[in-house]
């Protein structure tokens, strides 16, 4: 009597849920068939257009000091003021160890992991919106490798060389730049610190050796065991050098075949720490110091060196003796580069040479606090239309400068606080510059981009809408935004999943549009939107933080339920027998 009684509950138990399922089905299919008449008005739709401005003409920072001389150059315009456009937090990730690179508005960044002090450094490629700063991209490596070497982008892929600080196992990964994929991978090269270059299908990288592998498959085409640098390439040979206490430190190389042209023996008898430079047939480079810094101690500082790079003569060495350890810039005749001094109390300086003869054009001196002896240096500088920036850290702070290049004037500065901070290489890439901070006892990296707003730019664009939500529901935000001079405008909004409309438009002045999108994923979120008008002038950025904390709702609809109870009048007498259970 029981069991049959049992399977009478569980046979009206499951007719329940056929039409409970039926009653529901049609709502979460149509979800759209709800809205009324007045929200479709208003809903625009987006007709792809060419924008006037699309970023073809820019000269992009697509690899370590901008081009495969290590120049420090480049024609896009650097920013006038110390106007912070957006700044990326990389959490748990101890500095920002690469330098940023930029191609077709995308940065792309390497981090380190979490601090030194824990020993558990778990690294990242980060890829970047440039014009809004949210995340595209990341892949995050396993424990004990970081990305310590600037990423090469070249023909829509990605080359990063990775370190790992249990082994000698690090290699270099290959992957496509707008959605990450991985395409090849050589792990068979050794740590790798420095950064690569590319030129004609061939990328030279230093991990235990010099090697020259496919840019298409990664295989291996040669090796060398010279250098540990970046390596410079132009004309068909390969400039590179090699730190410490070592005979030579300035090779040239053919690109070909890796067969060794000339090398070259620092007459102050130390290494060359930082990457050489190539420019009009001439390397220039600066040399490391070596002995004690303890005043009174025996200290033999370096300097700056200028070569033939045919045969490797030098054609000036500077009078100015000091400790330089990161890559000389050059532009307009002049050579820009950073140095340590060491004088009981340590000083940070900054140089512009003559290329031509090695004198002095004009020098700033930056204090640093007595008593570190292992201080971290200034940045490489990149300069551009006038304009050179350098990182200086500093115990307490860091700082980047924007120097005049002819006057040595500072222009503008700007400071970053932390206990024992850091600083890497800046670059600069459509009107816009770019530079990594950290510090030693901070879990977060952070790169920070600066900007100018022209006073004809949009104003910073307005949003409203849902602040929380569910995934797979879509949600529907009204931006606006007005032009000083009444040009139409373009938006590029960033929905911070990855996810970005770009450029779309033009739409009159003042006028309200309303975007839509779904997010797929629970997660906290943060919309980002910036205008240009028809003259490409872009705007500040404005935000609106949203939440997707709840899993997509069950809407069920009681209507068709009631429907369904009127022509089934057996479902009815069937809820009201489960009620009576």
């Amino acid at each position: 009597m029981g069991g049959k009684y049992l399977k009478k509950k569980l046979t009206a138990i499951l007719i329940f849920m056929v039409l409970t399922v039926i009653a529901i089905l049609p709502v979460s299919g149509n979800e759209n068939l709800n809205k009324t008449d007045k929200e479709k008005q208003h809903n625009v739709v987006f007709e792809k257009k060419a924008h006037p401005f699309n970023g073809d003409d820019v000269d992009w920072w697509p690899m370590f000091q901008h081009d495969p001389q290590n120049t420090g150059y480049t024609t896009s315009k650097g920013p006038d003021t110390n106007n912070v456009l957006w700044v990326f937090t990389a959490s748990n990730n101890y500095g920002l160890f690469s330098c940023p690179t930029i191609v077709d508005d995308r940065v792309y960044i390497g981090g380190a992991g979490v601090t030194p002090l824990r020993f558990d450094f778990n690294g990242s490629l980060y890829c970047l919106d440039a014009n809004t700063g949210s995340l595209l991209w990341r892949h995050k490596y396993p424990i004990h490798i970081s990305v310590q070497a600037t990423p090469v982008i070249v023909n829509g892929t990605v080359f990063v060389g990775l370190y790992n600080w249990e082994g000698n196992v690090g290699g270099v990964y290959c992957y496509n730049a707008l959605d990450g994929s991985m395409l090849w991978k050589n792990e068979n090269i050794g740590n790798v610190e420095h950064a690569p270059t590319v030129v004609n299908g061939k990328l030279y990288i230093h991990g235990n050796q010099l090697y020259c592998l496919e840019t298409a498959t990664g295989a291996v085409l040669w090796n060398c065991s010279v250098g540990s640098g970046c390596p410079a390439v132009v004309n068909g040979k390969i400039y590179t050098s090699k730190s410490g206490l070592v005979k030579k430190c300035v090779f040239c190389l053919n690109a070909s075949t890796g067969d060794i042209l000339w090398s070259w023996k620092n007459p102050l008898g130390h290494g060359v720490k930082c990457s050489p430079a190539i420019v009009n047939n001439k390397i220039y480079f600066g040399t490391q110091g070596h002995g004690s810094t303890i005043p009174g101690s025996s200290w033999i500082p370096g300097a700056m060196f200028c070569l033939n790079a045919e045969n490797g003569t030098i054609i000036w060495q500077s009078k100015v003796r000091q400790d330089f350890a990161n890559s000389p810039a050059i532009y307009d005749g002049k050579v820009f580069i950073g140095s340590m001094k060491y004088m009981g109390q340590n000083f940070f300086m900054f140089y512009c040479f003559d290329a031509e003869s090695g004198e002095v054009l004009w020098e700033r001196k930056i204090s640093y606090l007595p008593g570190f002896m292992n201080p971290p240096f200034p940045s490489s500088p990149a300069v551009t239309d006038g304009k050179v920036y350098v990182g200086i850290p500093d115990r307490f702070s860091c700082k980047i400068y924007c120097f005049n290049t002819t006057t040595g004037e500072n222009i503008w500065s700007y400071k970053y606080h932390g206990w024992l901070p850091m600083t890497r290489d800046p670059a600069i890439a459509d009107g816009q510059l770019y530079i990594p901070f950290g510090t030693t006892f901070r879990r977060d990296g952070m790169i920070y981009c600066f900007a100018d707003i022209n006073p004809d730019a949009p104003y910073a664009p307005m949003i409203s809408g849902p602040g929380t939500g569910s995934p797979r529901e879509k949600y529907n935000y009204t931006i606006t935004t007005t032009d000083p001079n009444g040009d139409d405008v373009y938006y590029y909004v960033s929905w911070g999943d990855g996810i970005t409309e770009e450029w779309i438009g033009p739409f009159p002045s003042g006028e309200e549009v309303i975007v839509n999108h779904t997010w797929s994923e629970k997660g906290k979120y943060e919309i980002r939107i910036r205008a240009k008008d028809n003259d490409g002038l872009r705007s500040a950025l404005g935000s609106l933080k949203v939440s997707m904390p709840k899993n997509k709702p069950v809407n069920f609809n009681f209507d068709l339920l009631s429907w369904l109870f009127e022509r089934f009048p057996l479902g009815s007498l069937i809820l009201r027998y489960l009620h009576g259970l």
